[in-house]
């Protein structure tokens, strides 16, 4: 073998260890920027964890999810900016590092017997989407009911005002809670409906869906049922309206028209 190839088969084997050696060391970097990420990332999630209180862990029920969605839009507001930061943006280009972010507050902030719901979706906004929606038809029976539990309240049941006022305000902390959020104006309407005989609650249902079908959905007001004679009962007297409020909210098709419900 001449010396010229003796030369290039060293340079050859000299070039293939060069390249083993820099793909080691290049290995070897990525490895440690993927930690230095990691390290980053997991005390950006514990900063963020650490702040999370007992009840504002999503529940297995779901019947905190209102306070759940709202601590998490408080803490996307936070870091990423944007208060719908879960919901995602098909448009949006999301730094991979945000990802990982985003996904430890999503696992951190729900209950260790809610972990196999999250096994199968893919992202972080998969995962919210999918317990909002889950877990809002729990939250608006809880709603309905704490309505209902408020029409149920009778002073002549309790001894004492100090009673009456503890049983409207443990309902009133709830309704905060499970976010119902009702007006005055809205509250007026649903009692009015609440206590309509069966034919005319049946009437007014009628004529509420009829008046938002042709006006694009919009909810009718107080005043609107008023002058349109929604809620006229066949007696002697004929209902006068009071100071029309802004809203009016009736019960149909199994939701409240006029109520904010979660």
């Amino acid at each position: 073998m001449s010396d010229i190839t003796l030369i290039l088969a060293e340079m050859k084997a000299q070039g293939n260890e060069d390249r083993v050696r820099r793909d080691r060391n290049d290995a070897r970097s990525r490895r440690k920027a993927d930690l230095d990420e990691q390290t980053c990332v997991t005390a950006i999630v514990g900063a963020v964890t650490r702040r999370f209180r007992p009840e504002d862990i999503q529940k297995p029920d779901g019947s905190n999810i209102r306070q759940w969605e709202c601590m998490l839009r408080l803490h996307a507001a936070e870091r990423f900016q944007d208060p719908h930061y879960f919901l995602g943006n098909d448009k949006a280009i999301i730094d991979p590092s945000d990802k990982m972010i985003a996904q430890g507050i999503i696992n951190s902030s729900i209950s260790s017997d809610l972990t196999y719901v999250i096994l199968d979706f893919a992202s972080f906004f998969d995962i919210y989407k999918h317990l909002i929606s889950k877990f809002r038809v729990v939250n608006r029976a809880a709603q309905l009911q704490l309505w209902n539990e408020f029409l149920a309240v009778d002073p002549a049941k309790l001894s004492t005002t100090a009673a009456l006022y503890k049983k409207l305000n443990h309902i009133g902390n709830a309704f905060h809670k499970k976010g119902l959020v009702l007006s005055w104006e809205v509250m007026t309407g649903l009692i009015i409906h609440n206590n309509l005989r069966d034919s005319l609650c049946q009437s007014v249902d009628q004529k509420v869906e009829l008046f938002m079908e042709s006006h694009n959905y919009q909810v009718p007001t107080y005043t609107t049922n008023c002058d349109q004679q929604c809620l006229n009962v066949t007696s002697d007297v004929e209902p006068t309206c009071p100071t029309p409020p802004k809203s009016f909210g009736v019960y149909q098709s199994g939701r409240y028209w006029g109520m904010t419900l979660a």
